[in-house]
């Protein structure tokens, strides 16, 4: 099911990067679809595409999932 959901939006919706890929086709371990209006910071994170990246963080901030999202992108 979840598959079908994202090949519609694929089809759908020009997702040439990564930041517009991950809020329209990204699930969260969760199986909610990933969402930024709680978490407005990572917005900049996820955007930011750059080939070296690194993170100073507390737990529990998202970014477990925007690598594992990336990662699949």
């Amino acid at each position: 099911m979840l598959l079908s959901k994202a090949e519609s939006k694929l089809k759908k919706e020009r997702l040439s990067d990564y930041f517009t890929w991950a809020k329209a086709v990204w699930v969260t371990g969760r199986g909610t679809p990933l969402q930024f209006s709680n978490r407005k910071y990572l917005t900049q994170i996820y955007l930011d595409q750059h080939k070296s990246l690194v993170y100073m963080k507390a737990a529990q901030m998202g970014m477990s999932e925007r690598g594992e999202s990336e990662s699949v992108w």
